[in-house]
């Protein structure tokens, strides 16, 4: 694992500051997203007393699902490897700026 987290460091260092930037921006915002989520599993665990059964389990497994995508995207972003949540940001500044030029 440290080996791991030795390469992300060597990839990120080798990224330019505004590539290394929007890393982290992204990572903060996946950061805050998963303890949200984290957040959401604990408050249905807790209305139902720790009993997950039909509607209830079915939100917190498809919140739990949400969580792991995400944790693995954080990975991606944070070791310096294509991430789709880097892509995302890209297509919303071409969208910005299609809007902005027919405005």
């Amino acid at each position: 694992m440290e080996m791991a987290s030795l390469a992300g460091a060597k990839a990120i260092s080798k990224l330019s500051l505004s590539e290394r930037t929007k890393r982290a921006m992204i990572a903060e915002a996946v950061e805050n997203r998963i303890y949200e989520l984290t957040d959401e599993i604990e408050q249905i665990v807790v209305k139902n007393d720790g009993d997950l059964v039909g509607d209830s389990r079915e939100e917190a497994v498809e919140l739990a699902k949400q969580t792991k995508a995400l944790q693995a995207q954080y990975d991606d972003i944070v070791n310096g490897r294509p991430s789709y949540l880097l892509d995302l940001d890209d297509n919303e500044d071409d969208e910005d700026g299609a809007e902005q030029n027919f405005q």
